[in-house]
């Protein structure tokens, strides 16, 4: 398997409306993860497990450690490789869902303790970011212990069984939110902006503030704690990653993307239910519709015919259409897990 020389941004970009602030739906945030993991890394995103390394087994739908790396292997410790911090633009409230909730009247405070009208910009930032896999990547899992709990890693790699991953890499890091505010020239910075803007927002989300010329950027965080988040799975099924590329590509894919989109970028609670309903209708169009995401990797990423997935020859727009699906799936399970 090629990895992206360039690192894409994924933008789910949107004219923030500074009126009645909205909710972020909680699968917004999930769904924009799955897509960036998915394209950029080739990784399932983790929604309930920080805690992984490489030879670790997961069981799916849980991410529950099935057996761990230190049972099963006489790996050497764990390094991280730090990566360059990754950014997701997104709305406002989406960032926030991440983040910390952060009211529109208390960025009012903050525009009136600076000075001048700010103006309101959001993304998401992956930042420390790191990965991890054991030194000779696939080869050096081939060959676990011969403890019991460790033959399901054979049959992993065997394709004999799914609703298992074997992890070969594990992306590291902590989410935060970025407000980035355009200062006016009338604009009053004092040294300790941290501890005043700290104190209008109270004491969550932890709030960083930070000045480069005429803009001021506020980094805040619910759990700054650096923990896994996504996993790169020993195989892939290669015969059903060609069938959902076939019907993707002939089908209604396109539709499905700029559904996918319209979702991450709304606002609105009607119009996020009648994008649900429809992005669950495609999905089943295009036969690939599972239960849950977890049910949709589990297919992708295991059973008869499974093959390594480092040196397996997909396209980028193969990893294009896994990521769009996942997030649909991400959108419409009920409820988002």
């Amino acid at each position: 398997m090629t990895r992206p020389a360039a690192r894409t941004l994924i933008s789910a970009a949107i004219v923030l409306i500074a009126a009645s602030p909205a909710k972020a739906d909680e699968r917004q945030l999930q769904a924009l993860l799955a897509k960036h993991f998915l394209q950029i890394h080739h990784a399932i995103p983790l929604s309930n497990n920080g805690a992984v390394k490489s030879g670790d087994v997961l069981h799916l739908p849980d991410e529950a450690t099935f057996v761990s790396r230190g049972k099963c292997y006489n790996l050497p410790p764990v390094r991280y490789l730090g990566l360059r911090s990754e950014f997701m633009q997104a709305s406002f409230e989406v960032a926030g869902a991440a983040g910390g909730e952060m009211p529109f009247e208390k960025i009012a405070e903050i525009e009136a303790e600076v000075g001048g009208k700010l103006r309101q910009k959001a993304s998401l930032l992956i930042d420390p970011l790191s990965e991890e896999e054991p030194p000779g990547g696939l080869a050096a899992l081939e060959k676990p212990n011969m403890a019991p709990d460790c033959a399901v890693i054979g049959a992993i790699i065997a394709g004999r069984t799914q609703d298992y991953i074997l992890v070969t890499r594990v992306f590291h890091g902590a989410l935060s939110a970025l407000a980035s505010l355009d200062l006016a020239g009338t604009a009053k910075i004092s040294a300790d902006l941290d501890s005043k803007i700290q104190t209008i927002v109270g004491s969550t989300p932890k709030v960083h503030a930070n000045v480069s010329g005429s803009t001021l950027t506020l980094q805040y965080s619910k759990s700054p704690a650096p923990h896994s988040l996504a996993v790169q799975s020993a195989v892939i099924n290669p015969d059903r990653l060609a069938h959902l590329y076939l019907r993707y590509r002939t089908g209604n894919g396109i539709e499905l993307e700029e559904l996918v989109y319209e979702y991450l970028t709304g606002l609105q609670p009607d119009l996020l239910t009648s994008l649900r309903i429809r992005i669950d209708a495609v999905l089943k169009i295009l036969e690939t519709r599972h239960s849950t995401a977890a049910a949709f990797y589990a297919f992708l990423f295991g059973g008869e015919g499974a093959i390594p997935l480092d040196g397996a020859e997909i396209s980028q727009e193969q990893w294009n259409a896994v990521a769009t699906i996942a997030a649909a799936h991400k959108i419409v399970e009920n409820p988002p897990q």
